[in-house]
């Protein structure tokens, strides 16, 4: 999903927790997204989800990247902005 929304150079970095408990709820947080890394072949994105999948797919995704910032108490608009303008770029 990061690949197809914002360009394979994008890396999404956690903020710093402090427990593997902590740890544990963020990557809860992400768990609907994994779906999207699985291997397609030479098939493109489109060919399993539909462009109104995606797009809710997107929007799931910014509101999960800033509840991983709130839950580690961290402020999220800097990161948002980040990646919100790697897709308006993309």
């Amino acid at each position: 999903l990061l690949a197809f929304f914002l360009g394979s150079h994008f890396k999404l970095l956690s903020p710093a927790v402090h427990s593997t408990e902590d740890l544990g709820k963020l990557r809860r947080l992400m768990i609907p997204f994994r779906q999207y890394f699985r291997n397609v072949g030479k098939s493109s994105m489109f060919w399993w989800y539909s462009p109104k999948h995606l797009q809710h797919a997107w929007e799931r995704f910014q509101r999960a990247v800033a509840d991983i910032w709130r839950a580690a108490g961290a402020d999220n608009e800097d990161i948002l902005c980040r990646i919100r303008a790697l897709y308006d770029a993309h």
